[in-house]
C-alpha cells in the first residue's frame, strides 16, 4: 500500500495539464487471482486511449499513456497491491497509489484530474456528511464508498426553525 498524503491530494488538486486522465480499478491482494490484475489494467488502458483520442489526438493518448504501458508487464507490482488501484497520468506525469479503498472500474478524462472516489479515504469510518440547505428542504447527505443517498430529517433542529422560520418547512 502507498501512502497518500495530504501533499499529493493537494498536487492532484493543482494540476493544469491538459489532458487528466484517472483510473481507477478493484486489484486482488493475494493467491492466484492476482493475475487478473494486469488483464483488468490492460483494458482500463484501451478504455483510457479511445476516450483520450476522442478528446484529443492519437499522438497526445499514445504520450499520456506511454509511461503506464511497462507496469502491465511488472508481476512485482501486482503481486504487491492493495485493495484498489488509483492512477493519474497527464502529459507530465503518471502517478500510481495503491490504496485500501475498493475502487469500482473507472476511467475519465477531463482537463482536471477526477478525484471524488479518493474522497473515503480522508475519512476514519468510509462516510462523510453534508448538510444540505435549500428554500425548501434540509436534509443530510452521507457518502459512503457507495452512491449518496438523500437521508431526510423527520424534524428540523429548533435553532434553525428560530434562525429562518419562513425558509425551513415544518416536519411532524
Amino acid at each position: 500500500m502507498d501512502i497518500f498524503r495530504q501533499q499529493d491530494l493537494q498536487h492532484l488538486l493543482e494540476n493544469e495539464a491538459l489532458p487528466s486522465l484517472a483510473l481507477y480499478m478493484p486489484t486482488v491482494r493475494a493467491g492466484p487471482d492476482t493475475r487478473q490484475n494486469p488483464v483488468r489494467f490492460k483494458n482500463l488502458l484501451q478504455t483510457a486511449e479511445e476516450r483520450l483520442t476522442a478528446a484529443t489526438s492519437r499522438e497526445v493518448a499514445a504520450q499520456v499513456l506511454a509511461p503506464a504501458q511497462p507496469m502491465q508487464a511488472d508481476m512485482n507490482f501486482w503481486q504487491q497491491q492493495a485493495a484498489g488501484l488509483a492512477l493519474f497520468a497527464s502529459p507530465a506525469e503518471l502517478l500510481t497509489y495503491r490504496l485500501p479503498l475498493h475502487f469500482p472500474e473507472r476511467v475519465v478524462v477531463g482537463t482536471r484530474y477526477h478525484i471524488k472516489p479518493l474522497i473515503p479515504y480522508w475519512d476514519q469510518n468510509g462516510y462523510f456528511y453534508l448538510l444540505v440547505l435549500s428554500m425548501h428542504s434540509v436534509h443530510f447527505t452521507s457518502a459512503p464508498a457507495s452512491p449518496s443517498q438523500k437521508s431526510p430529517w423527520r424534524t428540523c433542529p429548533p435553532t434553525l426553525m428560530k434562525r429562518w422560520p419562513l425558509m425551513i418547512p415544518k416536519r411532524a
